[in-house]
């Protein structure tokens, strides 16, 4: 059994793209996934397959600890194009104040009764929805882009999370949609520096560079990691860490090594990072 929660303090990085891909990849492995919209209220796993929240977190939140397996089996839905199991978020804002902490345990505590992976599409807050989700699951990924406001969120995110009592060995950064400039290089090597050797070290786990067809997939509502070279690389690459990977895994998958940081990265990071001392 494993939980993957895939988060971030910044909309617009892909986070929902990585949860969507990282699933269907998993799935591939031959093991049995769903992946838990709890981006509340409206979340995106539904949207961006082209589908209706006929099913939703909202039906779990009726159900109680004594439900049957059949039951909660009805309580899923399934992409009929490709077979993946998902939950979307609730159907209503009218059933903000009932999902709480509790009510996602029990959600997730009865998922893992029925699947080897549950990956979760975390909301960007902190939320008890969110804290729940974070504190119950195995591994955190943390979604970002080589912008300075994203990394600079994101830092301060991973550092709150170990300061909420989160195993700092959970967390994994993957930083996606670099841009093809120049200076994006050492702007990646620099956010990688940063979050590895100040404050709480997180392993950088994957670097994606941006790639135009993967939005022109997602509005066709497929999948990038079957098309796209590089995006497929990355969700590689975290299968690889999770332990997910398959036994033959691909040259061109595995992980890049990180140059040593350039001099100037001390006074990057205090650009990134001006409360540090």
């Amino acid at each position: 059994m494993m939980i993957v929660v895939i988060s971030s303090m910044k909309g617009g990085v892909g986070k929902t793209e990585t949860a969507l891909n990282l699933a269907i990849a998993a799935k591939k492995t031959g093991r049995s996934v769903i992946l838990l919209d709890l981006d509340i209220p409206y979340g995106g796993v539904a949207q961006a397959l082209g589908q209706t929240k006929e099913i939703s977190v909202t039906d779990w939140i009726k159900t109680n600890r004594s439900i049957s397996t059949k039951a909660l089996k009805s309580l899923v839905a399934v992409n009929e194009e490709n077979g993946l199991h998902y939950i979307p978020a609730i159907a209503s804002t009218s059933d903000l104040d009932r999902l709480d902490g509790q009510v996602v345990q029990r959600i997730i505590n009865s998922l893992n009764t029925l699947y080897d992976i549950i990956i979760i599409d975390s909301g960007v807050d902190l939320s008890e929805p969110t804290k729940a989700a974070l504190q119950i699951s195995d591994k955190i990924i943390i979604v970002t882009t080589a912008n300075h406001v994203s990394a600079q969120n994101n830092y301060r995110y991973k550092e709150d999370l170990v300061s909420l009592g989160i195993d700092r060995d959970k967390l994994l950064l993957f930083i996606n949609m670099i841009p093809e400039q120049k200076t994006a290089g050492q702007i990646v090597k620099n956010i990688v520096t940063t979050f590895g050797e100040t404050g709480s070290s997180t392993q950088t786990v994957a670097e994606v560079h941006y790639d135009e067809k993967v939005a022109q997939i997602r509005e066709a509502h497929g999948f990038a990691y079957n098309n796209c070279p590089s995006f497929r690389s990355g969700i590689d690459q975290v299968l690889q860490k999770l332990g997910l990977a398959n036994p033959i895994f691909s040259q061109e998958a595995k992980p890049s090594k990180t140059n040593a940081a350039s001099p100037g990265v001390v006074g990057w990071l205090k650009g990134l990072i001006p409360w540090s001392r």
